[in-house]
């Protein structure tokens, strides 16, 4: 009986006289709880006095229930503001604003969730500022290597362009050799065909002298020329170290940052990535710096090789300046000494064709010097390209990091 009033009226109190025994029922509904009694009519009967205070037993369980509501709201309030608490911070922190922290300070399994959570926030502050150093780091790093690395390019391009103009000066020289090589095979010719000749072969042997005079001061620019570049090797390869030491700080800078994202968990994944990236980029210039150095070494012996070829062009060309003047002295006496003028221009003749041969060797190096020039001017650009992808992932390392705001 009582069970079907429950189903029928829950939430009221309910007052029920059953036909047969007269009973009284009362039910409440307190925060989901039921709580009831009844009480029937042949007790009724036999205590009058309880029926009197039916009234007042009504009012104490309206009261015990009010009761029961108010503590259940207390706890409840109790139990949910620190939660509210630790909510408004993550949902801070979602919006980029890290390091908002909780006070409370109960011995509670709440206060040990809000110290827990403090802990965590004050880490988590300290992994940003770490990312943020450290992508301060790598952009002047970066920059840095860009602005090295463009000179080098500069540099370089400089080189080829002083180079190219040193082959077309030694291709001018192989046909002035060229052309004096015909000059003393004429020589020989003139001295063998005819005594007569003597004024011509004066004449001849004059012009010798001139373009043998012209072709020293040649051969000795060419000396000074090669020289400067020899020099100009030398400061990129200063440069190359400089590039190399920075690019060997920046594998380390990459090295501490990948701990650091390790040590940060699942938190710091994507910014190991981008370390293990930049470490590579760093790899990538340590091995471009240790190719052009061995290029820029070749180039210094092509250098040196080409200086000492260039002295013994010089001492041959004075040896034919001072044989040419002997052959003007001598041609006062031309005709009781035709036999050994013929022998002294075809001497010249044979000397002027090893200096042809040589000159065309030293053509061909030179060329060969070139084309080793640009290819290290496009190894310099590859690697200004790589620093300059470097900056930018510098740059998009730091937008990450400023994204958070920290919050003291």
């Amino acid at each position: 009986m009582v069970m079907g009033w429950i189903e029928k009226f829950r939430s009221k109190v309910l007052w029920k006289y059953s036909a047969a025994t007269v009973g009284l029922t009362f039910v409440f509904n307190v925060a989901q709880w039921l709580i009831g009694w009844s009480i029937f009519g042949d007790d009724l009967a036999g205590h009058a006095s309880l029926a009197s205070d039916i009234g007042i037993i009504a009012a104490t369980s309206v009261a015990l229930a009010s009761l029961f509501v108010l503590l259940f709201l207390w706890i409840g309030n109790r139990l949910m503001a620190p939660l509210e608490e630790v909510v408004e911070s993550v949902k801070a922190a979602c919006q980029g604003e890290v390091g908002r922290k909780v006070h409370v300070d109960t011995p509670d399994e709440f206060g040990v969730l809000a110290r827990s959570y403090n802990q965590m926030l004050d880490l988590i502050v300290y992994l940003i500022r770490q990312t943020q150093e450290s992508s301060r780091r790598l952009a002047q790093s970066s920059s840095e290597i860009l602005s090295a690395t463009e000179e080098q390019a500069s540099g370089s391009a400089e080189q080829a362009a002083s180079i190219s103009q040193t082959t077309a000066t030694m291709e001018e020289l192989a046909a002035t050799y060229r052309q004096i090589a015909d000059n003393a095979n004429q020589v020989v010719s003139l001295a063998e065909a005819s005594l007569g000749s003597a004024e011509s072969g004066q004449q001849a042997v004059m012009n010798t002298l001139q373009s043998m005079e012209e072709i020293k001061a040649r051969a000795q620019s060419s000396a000074n020329k090669i020289l400067a570049l020899g020099e100009r090797s030398q400061q990129i390869g200063q440069v190359l170290s400089i590039i190399n030491a920075i690019a060997d700080q920046t594998k380390i800078l990459a090295l501490n940052a990948a701990i650091e994202a390790a040590r940060a968990g699942e938190a710091g994944k994507g910014f190991s990535v981008v370390a293990v990236e930049i470490r590579k980029l760093a790899e990538s210039v340590v091995d471009s710096t240790a190719e052009i150095s061995g290029i820029m070494t070749e180039i210094q012996t092509s250098a040196n090789d080409l200086v000492i070829a260039t002295e013994q062009e010089l001492k041959q060309v004075q040896g034919g300046v001072d044989l040419a003047h002997v052959t003007g002295d001598s041609l006062d006496q031309i005709l009781e000494m035709v036999e050994q003028t013929t022998i002294a221009a075809k001497e010249i003749s044979a000397a002027t064709q090893q200096q042809k041969s040589a000159t065309d060797q030293v053509v061909k190096a030179m060329r060969e010097v070139a084309s080793v020039a640009q290819q290290t001017a496009a190894g310099s650009k590859q690697v200004a390209a790589s620093a300059e992808q470097l900056s930018v992932i510098a740059t998009e390392s730091s937008q990450v990091g400023s994204a958070f705001r920290i919050v003291d």
